[in-house]
């Protein structure tokens, strides 16, 4: 069996670079930073408007939408 034999050319082997520079290679050349964006919540209370509650036509509504949403208690 015969081997196959090349060349080989020192020049080529010992990378030439200018003095000053370095070999390495920082990952933020690889890749840039990736930039993060704020998470909004779209959870939560929903804003609503003030208003006055006693003796107003809202009182009333709220104080209904309480009893309905009260789970009824058989005596």
């Amino acid at each position: 069996m015969g081997t196959l034999s090349m060349p080989i050319d020192e020049a080529a082997e010992t990378p030439k670079c200018s003095p000053g520079t370095s070999n390495t290679v920082s990952p933020f050349d690889i890749s840039p930073v990736p930039n993060i964006k704020k998470r909004t919540t779209t959870r939560g209370r929903k804003a609503t408007r003030f208003s006055f509650i006693t003796g107003s036509p809202y009182k009333d509504q709220l104080t209904k939408s309480l009893e309905k949403s009260l789970p009824r208690r058989r005596p």
